[in-house]
């Protein structure tokens, strides 16, 4: 299964130039932003290095789903997570966060399954972007988490191992967005019940400019 929020095609012009950029703390979501999801289909992105030219003019998009970024206790698990500062909600899922001048964090994740709810915690806190991050950053976070699902624990963990290689400019279907910076990685899961065990592995690219307080576009490959 592939799947990413955008269609992806790359281009390289080293001559078209672009400022080197970096992600700090002051890029971190901050409460009241709003996430526009928006999905498409899939193409892989391998072309890094400096003053490159993304065009993703051409690609079909979906509609936007707006999801907010809420304070924790503006929602109804808030308490579930203590250490988180913000809430990235997508209704059925709620994914809890933190950020410091070290980076944001993952916290925790919550999930209504219906009549079911998984209430995932990180014993070992997950970080998803480090601060700062420039070009040819490079990150590999361990960490691990617990939650009950029909009537057993699970125990996951996993790595997530990136590079920041590329910057330029991204061309969107209803923009052009100067000095961006790429990050590519593996995000690698794996859970484990009684008697079962499972193992995840995911090719990741992301897109970020500085000012902008979460990732310009997600592509992925499973």
């Amino acid at each position: 299964m592939k799947q990413a929020l955008l269609a992806l095609s790359v281009i390289a012009l080293p001559s078209l130039l672009s400022a080197q950029p970096t992600m700090d703390q002051s890029d971190a979501p901050q409460v009241d932003d709003v996430f526009p999801y928006i999905t498409g289909s899939y193409t892989p992105v391998t072309t890094g290095g400096a003053d490159v030219l993304w065009d993703l003019s051409g690609i079909g998009t979906s509609a936007a789903t707006n999801l907010p970024f809420e304070s924790p206790d503006a929602t109804a698990y808030g308490d579930l997570y203590p250490t988180a500062t913000l809430a990235l909600d997508g209704g059925n899922t709620i994914q809890f966060m933190r950020s410091d001048a070290t980076g944001l964090y993952v916290v925790g994740v919550y999930k209504d399954l219906g009549s079911q709810s998984i209430q995932i915690h990180f014993t070992d806190e997950e970080l998803f972007l480090p601060y700062p991050c420039t070009f040819n950053t490079t990150f590999a976070d361990p960490y691990t988490y617990t939650y009950d699902y029909t009537g057993g624990t699970v125990n996951g963990g996993g790595n997530r191992s990136y590079i920041a290689d590329g910057f330029g400019t991204l061309v969107l279907p209803y923009d052009t967005i100067y000095n961006v910076l790429k990050l590519s990685g593996v995000d690698t899961t794996s859970e484990s019940i009684p008697g079962q065990s499972y193992v995840t592995v995911v090719d990741q690219v992301y897109f970020y400019k500085p000012g902008i307080h979460y990732y310009l576009l997600s592509a992925q490959s499973l």
